[in-house]
């Protein structure tokens, strides 16, 4: 009942306290005139009642209320009084702390044993070991959940009742979970051990530890593990079986492959050797103990394939390598030697297993190819074409030295140009790649003829390429090796060669129509010639007096002189033909007066205007007179000339002759407007044996333009036609002054 007090309202228990303190103070009243000595004792047991059942503020309030009306109830104010109330104030306080203290104290140790007992009955319930707790006189104190489950046996069935009585096997000394259990409950020393359960056909794992009253037990059920451990077991000595099989056919297997076979482990310690390894190294397997492998490397590469192969075994990854081994002979031959990982289903390295190939033969025979291909470089580098090879499917992979020569590329180790692109003159390189091609695909001989950019000029060089493939015995293609041949040289001679042979040719055209046109051109004259002195012989045989008449004599003179004036410039012309042929045509410059030479012409012409019905040509000039230093003689015959062709072709139409100048420079400009000439023939016009087809006209070798040409050409001058048919034409010259 006093404890419940506590859970009462602080206001109730305040009520509480005061009552007491009244009870007490008329206690007090009523006996201070007994016990005057100890009148305060009277108060402590209600002070402390009062603080147990009420509180620590309840009893504050008690302490000061009593302290308070017995100070006033006495009536004394003495130091001896003060000070009784003073030691029953702090007596009454501390009385009041402690039983606070020792209460919130309790308090505190049964929250926490609470917790402690909450949590570990939780740990026990939730823990997947069954719990059972029995006190020394095997009686079962406590169960956890799992125990329920695994026994089938409730926690009320359980409780309280004797081991034996719940579990009668237990009765059995015989029984193991009873002898460990009464060994634990004797010595105190905990055990743990795995048992088999017939009444639940189940394995257990069992630990039993002492506690203050008598043993607990936990078990769990571990049949599936047992189970599995047992077919394990059993599977295990199948596949010992089956190991042993196979480790026999694999020895077999082993034995008869042709290479040098080892194993060793994820360490590289070797523990396994095929007999093909004794065989040729001519040791036992008590030789190969401790690394004995070593006595069979080539020392110069033991330490770098022994850094090599432990690269390896760090990254895990397969090695290959090359290197000699001593034979039982004591001689040294190559082997590829090769290792895998033999890996786990989580991908650790169980082992290494590796082969020794004898390569002896082909490491030589590389030796040998290396040499060969040495000497071949040297050879390739020594000549004057751009040599280079290429595999069967056309990837380039050998230059000489002059194609990095030639095209200035910088030669490097790495991988080498394909394409030639930038080499080669644009309007080739197209067919230059069909022809390649084609011969790639058909495996016919490659040739063609290309233009390669000069580095050095800027300019391209004409090269011959050839290539030819190399096949191997079944006739495949495996390699092509071809050349660049610079052909520049004779290509321009093969060029100059079939232009002087065009030119030929064409002399020899030139000849013969010079021979036809001559002959017939100097038949002309000389037909008159002869008729005219025919006619004159004829008269004066018959002896007619007009044959020696004067009119008759002055006639015939005139047609002689104009006969032999045909003649003589149809030599003349011939003449330059040769002198221009042979570069033999000389200018004699001299000052002189050209509007002067110019009239000169129009002089000796005026016959030639007036037989042909034309009137005196226009001349038109800026200057009156103009001084050059040019051959007069070769002027006048390139006016008389061009003056000539202009009244063959002019139509009687009068002919416009215009002079003009500058500082430097002198222009005549000769128009007739005649016939004109088609457009593409105001080039040919200036060619020997040239000349306007003219149904009148019959005289004349075709060589006087070309002759004018050649002259004005003489002079640093140009001389050029513009013309159009039915229109006239024009012809120009521009001459330095």
């Amino acid at each position: 009942m006093m404890k419940n007090i506590l859970n009462k309202p602080l206001k109730f228990r305040i009520y509480f306290a005061i009552l007491l303190s009244a009870v007490a103070l008329l206690l007090y009243i009523q006996l201070t005139p007994y016990v005057q000595g100890i009148k305060f004792l009277i108060l402590y047991p209600i002070i402390f009642l009062i603080a147990w059942v009420s509180g620590l503020y309840p009893t504050l309030i008690a302490i000061s209320l009593t302290t308070i009306i017995v100070h006033f109830r006495s009536g004394s104010s003495d130091f001896t009084e003060y000070l009784r109330l003073a030691i029953y104030l702090v007596t009454s306080i501390c009385i009041t702390w402690m039983i606070e203290y020792n209460r919130r104290r309790e308090k505190e140790i049964l929250t926490n044993l609470l917790k402690s007992t909450t949590e570990m009955t939780s740990i026990i319930e939730g823990m997947k070991d069954s719990f059972v707790s029995v006190d020394r006189n095997w009686k079962i104190v406590a169960v956890n959940r799992n125990y329920e489950l695994s026994t089938n046996v409730s926690r009320e069935k359980s409780i309280g009742k004797v081991l034996w009585q719940v579990f009668p096997e237990a009765a059995n000394n015989n029984y193991n979970y009873w002898i460990e259990s009464n060994r634990v409950m004797n010595t105190g020393v905990p055990v743990e051990f795995e048992e088999y359960y017939p009444p639940l056909n189940i394995w257990t794992e069992a630990r039993i530890y002492p506690t203050d009253n008598g043993i607990a037990l936990f078990f769990r059920d571990i049949s599936k593990r047992k189970n599995a451990e047992i077919e394990l077991i059993q599977n295990e000595k199948i596949f010992n079986k089956i190991l042993k099989a196979n480790e026999e056919k694999f020895e077999s297997l082993a034995n008869n492959i042709p290479q040098l076979s080892w194993m060793n482990d994820d360490q590289g310690n070797v523990f396994w050797y095929n007999q093909r390894w004794f065989d040729y190294t001519g040791t036992t397997i008590e030789d190969m103990q401790d690394q004995g492998w070593r006595k069979v490397h080539h020392p110069d590469y033991l330490e770098y394939v022994l850094r090599n192969f432990n690269n390896h075994l760090i990254s895990g990854e397969p090695w290959e390598d090359v290197y000699p081994i001593k034979g039982k002979d004591g001689q040294f031959r190559w082997f590829l030697s090769r290792a895998t990982p033999v890996k786990n289903e989580d991908g650790t390295i169980l082992r290494w297993f590796g082969t020794h190939t004898d390569i002896d033969e082909q490491v030589k025979i590389e030796a040998e190819l290396s040499e060969s291909q040495y000497h071949f470089k040297r050879l390739a580098d020594s000549i004057p074409h751009i040599i280079w090879t290429s595999k069967a499917d056309g990837q380039l992979d050998f230059y000489n030295a002059r194609y990095y020569e030639f095209t200035g590329v910088e030669q490097s180790n790495g991988e080498l140009e394909q394409s030639w692109e930038a080499l080669i003159h644009p309007d080739d390189y197209k067919r230059t790649i069909e022809i390649w091609n084609k011969s790639l695909a058909s495996g016919t001989p490659y040739q063609i003829e290309y233009r390669f950019k000069d580095r050095f000029t800027g300019g391209h060089r004409w090269f011959l390429g050839l290539a030819l493939p190399v096949k191997d015995y079944t006739g495949e293609i495996i390699k092509w090796f071809g050349s660049c041949t610079d052909i520049d040289d004779q290509k321009h001679l093969a060029e100059k060669i079939e232009t002087q042979k065009e030119d030929l040719q064409n002399a020899l055209i030139a000849r013969d129509e010079f021979l036809s046109i001559a002959s017939h051109e100097l038949k002309t004259p000389l037909t008159s010639l002869k008729l005219h002195s025919q006619i004159f012989k004829k008269g004066v045989d018959k002896g007619i007096p007009d044959a020696y008449s004067a009119k008759r004599i002055d006639s015939l003179a005139e047609q002689v002189e104009k006969q032999v004036s045909k003649l003589n410039r149809l030599v003349d012309d011939m003449l330059d033909i040769s002198r221009i042929r042979t570069g033999k045509l000389t200018l004699q410059p001299q000052n002189f007066d050209l509007n002067e030479l110019i009239n000169e012409v129009f002089e000796i012409l005026n016959g030639q205007f007036t037989s042909s019905n034309y009137l005196e040509p226009i001349f038109k000039k800026d200057v009156e007179s103009i001084s050059v230093f040019w051959d007069r003689i070769r002027i006048e015959q390139v006016l008389i000339n061009l003056l000539t062709n202009a009244i063959r072709y002019g139509n009687g139409k009068q002919i416009h002759l215009t002079l003009t100048t500058t500082d430097n420079k002198v222009f005549l400009n000769l128009k007739d407007n005649g016939i004109g000439i088609a457009k593409e023939n105001l080039d040919k016009i200036f060619y020997r044996f040239e000349k306007i087809k003219n149904p009148n006209e019959v005289s004349g070798l075709g060589l006087g333009l070309f002759i004018s040409k050649q002259i004005v050409d003489a002079h640093a001058g140009k001389l050029w036609v513009e013309s159009e048919l039915g229109v006239g034409s024009e012809f120009k010259i521009e001459m330095p002054r």
